[in-house]
């Protein structure tokens, strides 16, 4: 499972990222600060969830 954390605050997205490891112990996760940066990753390959903040 790929999911996509997005948010502009670093802390917050890590905080987030650890909360969602305890629920999809397998996922993959890549961090975006905005949306430009979620535009390129989502092009690269598509996430099963996205996370906006």
């Amino acid at each position: 499972m790929k999911i996509n954390i997005i948010g502009s605050d670093s802390e917050r997205r890590a905080g987030l990222k650890t909360l969602l490891q305890r629920v999809a112990r397998h996922a993959h996760f890549a961090e975006e600060r905005d949306w430009r940066q979620a535009r390129v990753m989502h092009k690269r390959g598509k996430p099963d969830m996205i996370v906006i903040d």
